[in-house]
């Protein structure tokens, strides 16, 4: 499978994603391999576990940007249901957010790996 295949099973939109990259496939591969190496996410699992809405507010917002940026649409957009429910106090819902963005980063991590 090359990248671009591999792209499509986790980038809703791969050419409005190549586009943002100004079209350098090989550029944006070399986010993609980075993208694990982002402590993002493992520092919002970890203000999850310690229950500090001020940490979890925070990560999730940078994780929303990172994977946004990538053209991951659905982590971002999970990202951003858990900043919402932080900004507004929803804290029933951080649980449920929190599971949906350790599904969607599982998703892009198999194929992250499957790649390299």
């Amino acid at each position: 499978m090359d990248f671009l295949e591999a792209m499509q099973k986790i980038v809703p939109d791969v050419d409005r994603t190549l586009c943002r990259f100004s079209g350098n496939q090989k550029l944006w591969e070399r986010f993609v391999k980075k993208f694990g190496d982002d402590s993002s996410y493992s520092e919002l699992g970890k203000a999850v576990e310690e229950n500090d809405e001020e940490g979890i507010e925070r990560m999730a917002h940078t994780l929303k940007g990172v994977a946004a940026n990538m053209g991951f649409d659905p982590l971002s957009g999970a990202c951003a249901k858990l900043v919402y429910a932080v900004r507004n106090k929803k804290t029933e819902e951080y649980a449920e957010n929190w599971t949906m963005i350790q599904e969607q980063y599982g998703k892009i991590m198999d194929v992250i790996k499957d790649l390299w």
